[in-house]
């Protein structure tokens, strides 16, 4: 999720062929959304086939029958959001940079920043009030798998993707791409 979208702008420009793929008919926000499109797609199959791997494996173990199927498309799509969102991230730090080491840069120190905040608010009881501001809380999987799930988690996720994009939106479209 961080290094194709980190990499799709930035590395393009630093390679210098990003003025190349600018200068065809096409749109910096069309460009934009396509690499976001791209990048959810690159996920969305990435999850599924590890959902599928981890059916193959409960099947194999002989306990499939303790899986409940139902939840599975919940499950997947709340991943699917998860990653998106570090993609989104990623993808607006890559139209914010001309270079790709502070694009990647920025999007693990987010992943990063957040995977700590959650282990640490769960480790730590005094610090358990940073969790909520990580991503990694809003992903819950055994509450997906037992039924328990919150609608809400998906509408928090959401809405960083929102606002990544928007910032990306905004950014790109305005960045003057002087010769390299």
């Amino acid at each position: 999720a961080v290094g194709f979208s980190a990499s799709a702008v930035a590395g393009e420009r630093q390679r210098g062929t990003l003025e190349v793929a600018l200068a065809r008919p096409i749109s910096r926000r069309v460009l934009y959304l396509s690499l976001l499109a791209a990048s959810f797609g690159f996920i969305a199959i990435s999850i599924a086939a590890l959902l599928a791997g981890s059916v193959s494996g409960a099947t194999f173990a002989g306990v499939v029958k303790e899986l409940p199927f139902r939840s599975l498309p919940l499950l997947w799509l709340n991943s699917v959001l998860l990653f998106g969102a570090f993609a989104a991230i990623a993808l607006a730090a890559s139209v914010s940079f001309d270079r790709l080491t502070p694009a990647v840069g920025v999007a693990l120190g987010v992943v990063i920043v957040m995977y700590v905040l959650e282990v640490l608010g769960s480790l730590w009881p005094a610090a358990e009030w940073l969790q909520p501001y990580s991503l990694f809380h809003y992903f819950k999987a055994k509450s997906i798998l037992t039924g328990a799930f919150t609608p809400s988690d998906l509408g928090v996720v959401a809405a960083v993707i929102l606002a990544a994009m928007t910032w990306a939106l905004v950014v790109f479209p305005r960045r003057d791409l002087a010769a390299p």
